[in-house]
């Protein structure tokens, strides 16, 4: 299966602000994914919307949230 990711400049951006990331999870939907971003002190949750044409799966990215805290420390192990 080939995936085909879409990804907005907004979502670009954000993820390589991230840096070292630590760790992941998708919400039970399958729809949300959660990643640590360890040294910027983040956690940016990603909006997907997946889609199965033909032999490729086409997953959009066009919206996120970023969540920061001065109490937010080099955060991982994602639940």
């Amino acid at each position: 299966m080939n995936i085909k990711p879409k990804l907005s400049d907004e979502v670009s951006k954000s993820l390589v602000g991230l840096g070292r990331t630590e760790d992941l999870k998708f919400s039970p939907d399958g729809r949300r994914l959660a990643i640590a971003g360890f040294h910027s002190n983040k956690i940016l949750i990603l909006e997907m919307d997946c889609s199965i044409q033909d032999a490729y799966t086409s997953i959009v990215i066009n919206d996120f949230v970023e969540i920061s805290s001065p109490g937010l420390k080099n955060p991982h192990g994602l639940a």
